[in-house]
């Protein structure tokens, strides 16, 4: 709670900050950071900062971000593993207990602070970067809910997307008849007003547009024809995942016990995990199906490499 803000670390880090912006403007990679700040409405907390941006920040800046709340903010010990209850009490009480009054309770968020505005749904976008190489990838994103104290939605939108990634690798793949890597993934957030299934198809420029819309056709497919098998091959890695998570102290120290004060409904998300997961029903995914991945609420994103003496 009392670091040293030095002027070494800002110097080293001033001398990175360069790759970040080669990144940023020369890589398929970076390029993804525009695409998440577009889908969170351009919102400054999420946007990518300029290189004279980054490189204005000081020491001061740090500190009058960082101090307050190390002095006397809101603060949660969580301890995890094989330990003696009595002695760890003792420690925490000589250590942690030692500091100053701090405050109660997590500070009153704004709940207008928590919305981020997704963009119009049906939607395109075209995002580009400098470089003589030709990878360039389709990106299709549907809005769907953030996680609040029911995490079992959250749950079943992660077997739905496991679904559809595999759909879109056979079905792509045979379209196509190359050997491509889609993927399809979700994105929620528990403090934000923002969630999104998010599927991704790198390739060449030549089929972006061809691929975007075949992925959204091959979600919107999904709410009528989903297979048991389907469900079983999606479900079972994550049964295992389960499984290993509940033997994972880092598990539990990060995904459980982290603002397990403030959010006490997490402790119930860790009991009934194995369970939950155990329960999920093809009728559920297809009404999730039909809720969220349709095509009037998605947005279909192309990512195209452009060579400096090309025109965008």
């Amino acid at each position: 709670v009392d670091p040293g803000f030095r002027v070494e670390a800002l110097q080293y880090w001033k001398q990175s900050v360069s790759s970040y912006d080669t990144l940023f403007k020369s890589q398929l990679e970076g390029t993804q950071y525009f695409v998440d700040e577009f889908l969170r409405g351009d919102d400054i907390r999420f946007s990518v900062p300029s290189l004279n941006a980054m490189n204005a920040l000081t020491i001061a800046d740090v500190h009058d971000w960082l101090k307050p709340q190390l002095a006397d903010g809101y603060l949660e010990v969580s301890v995890v593993g094989t330990f003696d209850m009595n002695s760890t009490i003792s420690i925490i009480l000589d250590t942690f207990g030692a500091l100053p009054d701090r405050e109660e309770s997590p500070p009153v968020i704004d709940e207008e602070l928590r919305g981020l505005e997704f963009p119009e749904t049906p939607g395109e976008r075209t995002f580009t970067y400098g470089s003589k190489l030709h990878q360039a990838s389709s990106i299709v994103a549907w809005n769907v809910p953030h996680i609040e104290k029911d995490i079992s939605p959250t749950r079943r939108l992660r077997v739905l997307s496991s679904i559809l990634r595999d759909r879109m690798r056979k079905q792509i793949r045979e379209d196509i008849g190359e050997s491509y890597s889609p993927s399809a993934s979700i994105d929620i957030s528990e403090d934000f007003d923002y969630g999104i299934v998010i599927a991704e198809s790198p390739g060449t420029s030549d089929v972006s547009e061809y691929v975007g819309l075949q992925i959204i056709a091959i979600a919107k497919n999904m709410t009528m024809n989903m297979e048991e098998d389907e469900l079983v091959r999606a479900r079972e890695p994550m049964m295992t995942s389960v499984e290993q998570s509940l033997r994972s102290n880092g598990y539990w120290l990060n995904s459980v016990m982290r603002q397990s004060q403030a959010k006490p409904w997490k402790l119930d998300w860790a009991r009934d995990m194995k369970e939950d997961f155990a329960s999920i029903t093809l009728d559920e995914l297809q009404e999730l199906a039909a809720a969220y991945l349709k095509p009037d609420n998605a947005i279909r994103m192309e990512i195209h490499p452009i060579d400096a003496g090309d025109k965008e």
